[in-house]
């Protein structure tokens, strides 16, 4: 099958899990629907992956899996960016009263980069860079489509829309500049460890808890 192919059968499995993810009941509503999805996700998209690489080894490279492949300027852009955006989770969970250290966020920190990772690969890898391939988009419009991406993806939390819509685009910026997805999962994942019991009191890694030992 030729790569053209491969990247139009890529996009409709992403519009088709996409789909699938927003239309979900998400916690605080209900935590079992996307406890399913997530690891069901994870699994499936990763076994795709492994036999691409495997007949296709450049594939790590173009789908940035390769962790230590412009690590540093990545990590020298990201650092300072993460930590300024934790002063400000800080600030606003101070504001709004949230505990600094819910229950289980060690969990959350370990877990949810890799979650992150997979979100990072199917929006850039996936998305992003097979319209890039196929309809010859311009970095603006691909800057869009990322931030189209992640903030459609959070779309049952509207205080998060804006802000992952923005870092969205940052991502794509950075991910068609040097391509490694690891350091944007890591921030990715942290964040989001963060952000959702800062912002909006949900704490995904004891719902997880409560729900696989009730």
């Amino acid at each position: 099958m030729d790569d053209t192919l491969w990247r139009q059968l890529e996009l409709a499995g992403i519009g088709l899990t996409a789909g699938i993810f927003v239309i979900l009941p998400k916690p605080p509503a209900a935590t079992l629907p996307i406890a399913i999805f997530i690891p069901a996700c994870v699994g499936l998209w990763s076994l795709y992956a492994a036999a691409r690489v495997r007949a296709q080894r450049r594939l790590l490279e173009r789908w940035g899996l390769r962790p230590n492949v412009h690590l540093r300027p990545l990590v020298a852009i990201l650092a300072p960016l993460l930590g300024g955006l934790v002063l400000l989770g800080l600030g606003l969970a101070w504001v709004l009263g949230r505990s600094l250290l819910p229950p289980y966020l060690w969990l959350s920190l370990l877990l949810y980069p890799l979650w992150g990772l997979i979100q990072q690969w199917l929006v850039q890898a996936l998305f992003v860079d097979n319209v890039r391939a196929l309809a010859g988009a311009s970095t603006l419009w691909l800057l869009g489509l990322g931030a189209i991406g992640f903030g459609a993806i959070h779309l049952a939390h509207p205080p998060l829309v804006v802000a992952t819509a923005l870092m969205g685009g940052v991502y794509v910026a950075l991910f068609q500049r040097w391509r490694n997805l690891w350091p944007l999962a890591c921030c990715h994942g942290w964040l989001g460890s963060l952000f959702y019991p800062w912002v909006l009191g949900i704490n995904p890694a004891e719902q997880l808890v409560e729900l696989l030992c009730p």
